[in-house]
């Protein structure tokens, strides 16, 4: 909401200020298809930005999201292969990539997106979770181990700015539940839960940590249910190619 706010504003001050309609269309698209906000989904300012700069990769992944939620999964592969043209080295072009790939079963090449938006910010605890989520049934026990390492170690960095920031609980909770520290998980799981106990990306990825990494099936499916109910269909279809219900 507030990357929104910001570049509605900027885009308000000069319509010309491409990169700015970019961000607000990754913005809206996210509120839209991660949060279920019934608002624009992005596709009206991604076209604006590419109309007075072409070669801005990032305008291309709310095209490509679009796509995929029309399940034209070719179709949006093809368009954020122009945006990773683009700009090889993108953050979000390579978070969108390695979504997408993964959706399509192309795990290995998922993989190789998440390492590459991890080494363009390590920051991104996000893409360190995703990461792992790849590299486990690839059968890389060392590379699953470090990307853990960093989901704890830079989710801690964001909560000792914020502490009730959810979506670094949520990363610590895994991180701690793939290095075997269960309980601690489950505390940062609860933790996680009362400070934020609606949203259904949330509860989706705790899903996703309870069944893979601490085998407790019936709470992730408890989870899962309330996450596909409030998230819609963008979770179902996820959840069914996601490697983390293969156990």
């Amino acid at each position: 909401q507030r990357v929104l706010r910001i570049c509605g504003k900027a885009v308000e001050l000069d319509p010309q200020y491409a990169q700015a309609w970019a961000l607000l269309a990754i913005a809206q698209s996210s509120l839209r298809y991660a949060f279920d906000e019934q608002i624009d989904d992005g596709f009206a300012a991604a076209n604006a930005a590419l109309s007075i700069d072409p070669t801005i990769a990032e305008a291309h992944c709310p095209l490509a999201h679009r796509l995929f939620e029309q399940q034209r999964l070719p179709e949006a592969v093809a368009e954020i292969e122009k945006a990773l043209r683009l700009d090889p080295d993108s953050l979000e072009v390579n978070k969108e990539a390695g979504r997408l790939a993964l959706a399509g079963g192309r795990v290995a090449d998922a993989a190789r997106h998440y390492a590459k938006a991890a080494e363009v910010m390590e920051s991104d605890f996000h893409a360190w979770a995703m990461l792992v989520t790849c590299l486990r049934p690839l059968g890389d026990e060392d590379g699953v181990r470090r990307a853990a390492e960093r989901m704890i170690s830079e989710s801690r960095k964001a909560l000792s700015e914020d502490p009730s920031n959810g979506a670094a609980l949520g990363i610590a909770a895994g991180g701690l539940a793939i290095s075997g520290q269960h309980d601690r998980a489950r505390e940062t799981i609860e933790r996680a839960m009362l400070l934020d106990p609606d949203n259904s990306t949330m509860r989706y990825n705790f899903a996703c940590v309870l069944a893979a990494w601490v085998g407790d099936n019936e709470q992730a499916l408890q989870l899962l249910d309330g996450s596909l109910s409030r998230g819609g269909e963008m979770h179902v279809r996820i959840a069914e190619t996601d490697p983390d219900f293969d156990t």
